[in-house]
């Protein structure tokens, strides 16, 4: 079982080799930083700033501010809501949008793997000061697969898979699925305090044909 973790990396070279054959039309970077708080046994609560770059991590793409909340209904099934508060760079300004999402999620423990399935519906109010589409609500799904591997020292590799289906929008697009995001990284504890996720992700934008490569690094500090 000691080679298992090598399996997490041949996953990732896997979902992330469709990044070497595709065309990357951007190279953007994602930093954010997280409190976090365990309220009860179940309930678990977070606050998150992050700060996203694109154009080829030259230019502030969009700054969010998110909360909420994430309670276990029992072993390895949880609930979670969460709002999102988005400034997006428009060159000139920055727009405003709201972001409300209900997740559910299931984990799977065999031995030291951790296969996890998501679902995630999302209602969103883009360009709420500057449009009058901004008043209608973006619906989407989102379903993701990640799979970990407990190596029971301080880091943790996985690699992940998720699909964006859209529902409804304010530019009468076709409802369907618009996004895949692959991902790999680790995740790494120096205590029960203090952990950083370091990612690779891969964004295929359906619509539009383009694909991004992004960066990932968020600290995490728990109460």
């Amino acid at each position: 079982m000691r080679s298992s973790p090598f399996l997490i990396v041949l996953l990732s070279i896997c979902l992330l080799s469709k990044s070497g054959s595709a065309q990357i039309d951007d190279t953007r970077l994602w930093t954010g930083i997280t409190l976090k708080h365990k309220f009860t046994r179940k309930l678990t609560g977070a606050v998150t700033e992050q700060i996203r770059f694109n154009q080829d991590i030259s230019r502030v793409d969009q700054i969010f501010t998110e909360a909420g909340a994430e309670y276990e209904i029992k072993k390895n099934f949880k609930v979670a809501l969460n709002y999102r508060f988005i400034n997006k760079n428009k060159d000139t300004y920055y727009s405003k949008s709201h972001r409300i999402y209900a997740d559910v999620s299931y984990k799977y423990k065999p031995a030291r793997f951790a296969f996890t399935i998501r679902e995630r519906l999302q209602e969103e109010y883009t360009s709420i000061n500057s449009s009058e589409n901004g008043k209608i609500p973006e619906w989407a799904l989102r379903s993701k697969l990640t799979i970990a591997y407990d190596t029971e020292n301080r880091y943790k590799p996985y690699a992940a898979f998720e699909m964006y289906y859209l529902i409804k929008n304010n530019k009468n697009d076709p409802s369907g699925i618009t996004r895949y995001r692959y991902s790999t990284g680790v995740e790494y504890e120096f205590n029960r305090i203090h952990s950083i996720d370091l990612g690779l992700i891969f964004q295929n934008y359906l619509y539009s044909g383009t694909n991004s490569f992004i960066y990932s690094v968020s600290y995490t500090y728990t109460l």
